[in-house]
């Protein structure tokens, strides 16, 4: 999902039209959650490329509150258009094993439709 906008934009309309003709969508986020939303790097230097600017950053403490307050507001908005478009939105930690990912999923969907 980590998309420029406009291919977002065009990824959510496909969905749309997926659910328009009555097919269940879920969107699996699929994640190392650690090291993607939590930024949990040892405070030590790294050399972190900006995909966009091709910059680098150097020292993890120094963008880690700004890095993951920026991923939790584009999380936050995955979930919402996921809302709005009535998707089922799945984190899927790559750390944890698949049941733990799926059993939650599959208990809700199974009360869902009993």
């Amino acid at each position: 999902m980590f998309e420029r906008m406009e291919d977002e934009h065009e990824l959510f309309q496909a969905l749309r039209h997926l659910k328009h003709n009555k097919h269940e969508v879920i969107l699996f986020h699929t994640v190392d959650k650690a090291k993607e939303i939590e930024f949990d790097f040892p405070d030590r230097p790294y050399e972190f490329i900006d995909i966009e600017t091709g910059g680098s950053m150097v020292q993890s403490s120094q963008v880690k509150e700004e890095y993951t307050r920026q991923m939790g507001a584009y999380i936050q908005q995955l979930r919402e258009r996921c809302l709005q478009y009535h998707i089922d939105f799945v984190e899927a930690d790559i750390h944890r094993g698949y049941r733990q990912i799926l059993l939650p999923y599959l208990v809700k969907r199974t009360k869902m439709y009993a």
